[in-house]
Parts: C-alpha cells; sequence; structure tokens
C-alpha cells in the first residue's frame, strides 16, 4: 500500500472527528440559541409585569397586591440571573466546541495538502520509473535488431 493511501485512511479517521466535532458545536450552538431565547422571553414578561404595574399603581394596590408583585419581580430577577449564568456557561462550552472544531478542521486540511503533496512525489516517481524501463526497453530492442553483416 502507498503512504498516499494509508495517509487517505487516517484522513478519512480525521474527517470523522472533525465531523463529530461540527455535530457536538451545532448541538451547544442550538442549546445556546433556545436559552437566549428564554432569556428574551423572561426580561419581556419582567417588562410587561413592570408595565402591569404602573397601570395598578396608578389606581388602589392593597398591600397584598404590593407584596405578591414584589414576590414575582423577586422571582424572575432570580430566573433572569440563573439564566444569564446558564448562558455565561454554554458561552465558554461553545468557545471550547468552535476551539476544537477549528482544530480537527486543521487536521484534516494539514493531511489533505500533504496527501496531495505525496501523491505528486508518487506520481513523478511512477513517471520516472516508467520512463526508464521504457529506455531500457529501447536499449534491448535496438540491440536485438542490429543487422548482421
Amino acid at each position: 500500500m502507498k503512504k498516499s493511501e494509508r495517509l487517505e485512511r487516517i484522513n478519512l479517521i480525521n474527517q470523522g472527528h472533525q465531523n463529530r466535532a461540527g455535530a457536538n458545536l451545532a448541538k451547544v450552538s442550538a442549546e445556546y440559541a433556545q436559552q437566549l431565547h428564554q432569556l428574551q422571553q423572561l426580561v419581556i414578561y419582567k417588562d410587561d409585569y413592570a408595565e402591569q404595574l404602573k397601570t395598578r399603581m396608578q389606581g388602589d394596590l392593597s398591600p397584598q397586591e404590593l407584596r405578591d408583585f414584589r414576590y414575582f419581580f423577586a422571582s424572575i430577577e432570580s430566573a433572569i440571573h440563573q439564566q444569564e449564568s446558564m448562558l455565561v456557561h454554554l458561552q465558554k462550552k461553545l468557545d471550547a466546541c468552535q476551539a476544537e472544531w477549528r482544530e480537527k478542521r486543521t487536521e484534516v486540511e494539514k493531511i489533505n495538502m500533504a496527501g496531495a503533496s505525496l501523491k505528486r512525489t508518487e506520481a513523478v516517481a511512477a513517471a520516472r520509473l516508467e520512463q526508464k524501463v521504457s529506455d531500457e526497453l529501447g536499449i534491448h530492442m535496438g540491440r536485438s535488431f542490429q543487422p548482421r553483416l
């Protein structure tokens, strides 16, 4: 088996690693997008509830209702903080996945370039060998066809 063929087999394995890294990157990216959307929804919900409080405060607001609003705001602020923490964690995970995928892609590209170079070298060597065989055959053929005097 030629060196270039062995290198192609290694590259197939590395392409599999790159594909898995890409799938993992897509998964983490989708999870990040989903969690970001959830954070945005929490903020929208909080803002809507703040508007409701402003409206209610223009009228009569019982102490119980005020406590309920305060409890709700404390709860939603806590949920927003947790969501932001999760997004920070997912961003780090996403960055790591991107770095891993880039590393795998670089490995595949390096092996592709090395394989192409090796194939060119093998082709040149094969062409030289073919030329040498052809030359030798021509020499031997020339000797056998010399007329006898």
